[in-house]
């Protein structure tokens, strides 16, 4: 037996040399090897075409080295959290198959980025997903078909995709919602999940893992009938959105179904860098006031919000969006909102609100024009 003999076993059997040091080789595994993960296996594989009879005692050295796929290591606290976070509120975790057909990985992804399995076990598992909507879509409908109505599911899992002619594995964690979120009587509708029961969920979380001051803008996404991404600067944290019903198709879905995809390494950028500081409770009552308006169609929410932040109104907790409406005959969008204000050392009196109100009103009519509803 000399080093040729070596060499070519490798060879025929798909183990990459990746450098030869005197006597000694360095050399890559197949992933589809699986059970080639010890020195002695590679001894057992020359020695099983070689031949075991064949073989003289002598002094050979292979030079093993095992090196494990790069993985993000998230902080435990930090995944744990998100678990509990979706457990508590009624969802269930799913687990899916990374292994995906190619004609479903298209829907999602340009076929020049999709990373193919060489010697796919079948047809149907030929490639790895390159989006984590190919599972939970899966899973919703493989729930439907079995009459599971209620469908609040979370999976944690990694993409798959080729750029620049290197392979990238990012960590996902998508969340999916369908169907009956509230089953009522004989004698009324059932109530059904929407964007907004979706958009509750998200956004509680963020709050949780104490993220604020995000930018959000609408989603173009040919998968999403409409939606929206996250930001935190200009990092990209998640989308969320109501999935076409052409995409439903492929799926053999006939209901409304609501997802969102989450970066978890860039969400775990954030929270790393997050300085949490606390401050105490208001003994106090607060106040809700709602505000409707007429603005240009092309003005996102997020723009009236970052208007009214600017004003730095120290009374103000809170800013939210409860309910949007389009006019397409006069160009014009209706949005609906309420702010909350509350004092930290006393009671709020009416006085000291419409004079916040009076401020915003008049900045919102300066920045984007706003006509106020009639009730």
């Amino acid at each position: 037996m000399n080093k040729s003999d070596v060499l070519n076993i490798f060879s025929s059997l798909d183990i990459k040399i990746l450098e030869e040091i005197n006597n000694n080789l360095k050399v890559s595994v197949p992933a589809y090897r699986y059970d080639v993960n010890r020195e002695i296996d590679l001894v057992e594989e020359f020695l099983r075409i070689f031949g075991y009879n064949s073989y003289n005692p002598e002094t050979v050295n292979i030079s093993y080295n095992f090196k494990e796929s790069l993985q993000q290591n998230f902080d435990s606290k930090f995944i744990k959290k998100i678990n509990h976070f979706f457990v508590s509120n009624g969802f269930s975790e799913a687990m899916s198959n990374s292994l995906v057909n190619k004609e479903i990985n298209m829907l999602f992804t340009d076929e020049s980025k999709i990373v193919n399995i060489i010697n796919p076990k079948s047809k149907e598992l030929n490639s790895l997903r390159s989006n984590m909507l190919i599972s939970a879509l899966s899973n919703i409908s493989y729930n439907f078909k079995r009459n599971n109505k209620d469908i609040r599911l979370f999976e944690f899992g990694k993409i798959y995709l080729k750029e620049d002619d290197n392979y990238n594995e990012k960590e996902n964690l998508i969340i999916s919602l369908s169907n009956v979120k509230e089953k009522i009587n004989w004698n009324k509708e059932n109530k059904l999940y929407d964007f907004y029961d979706l958009k509750e969920y998200v956004d509680k979380l963020l709050q949780r893992l104490s993220i604020d001051n995000l930018k959000l803008i609408n989603n173009k996404k040919d998968f999403f009938e409409y939606g929206l991404s996250y930001f935190k600067d200009d990092l990209f944290i998640l989308d969320i959105g109501k999935i076409s019903a052409e995409t439903n198709k492929n799926f053999d879905i006939k209901n409304d179904v609501f997802c969102s995809n989450i970066n978890l390494e860039n969400l775990s950028k954030i929270v790393s860098g997050n300085n949490i500081s606390f401050s105490p409770f208001s003994k106090f009552p607060s106040v809700r006031r709602d505000l409707s308006f007429y603005v240009q169609s092309d003005i996102n929410y997020d723009k009236i919000e970052k208007s009214i932040n600017e004003l730095n109104i120290e009374l103000i907790t809170s800013v939210s969006l409860f309910d949007v409406y389009s006019n397409k005959k006069d160009d014009k969008k209706s949005y609906s909102i309420y702010i909350t204000f509350q004092h930290l050392e006393k009671t709020l009196t009416d006085f000291q609100i419409d004079k916040c109100i009076d401020r915003i009103l008049t900045k919102l009519k300066s920045d984007f024009s706003i006509e106020i509803r009639d009730k």
